[in-house]
């Protein structure tokens, strides 16, 4: 099976993540959503996913890029 697209959100750091490897086995467009190598400070769970770009609302801005690019 093949895709073009493929958004990956984790509730971590990116880095070595699952994306990662996801991206390991070549596919189209890759979106990763999750922790950018930084230190996370401290703050309510969905403040902190709104914050760092984690939250619904960004994930689906990731799609509707990725549909456009279709």
């Amino acid at each position: 099976m093949t895709t073009a697209h493929i958004i990956i959100a984790e509730d971590h750091n990116v880095v070595d993540g699952f994306g990662s490897a996801v991206a390991e086995m070549g596919c189209g467009i890759l979106k990763r959503i999750g922790l950018k190598d930084t230190f996370a400070e401290s703050g309510s769970y969905n403040e902190l996913l709104q914050k760092y770009e984690m939250d619904s609302n960004y994930i689906l801005k990731m799609a509707d890029e990725l549909l456009t690019l279709s």
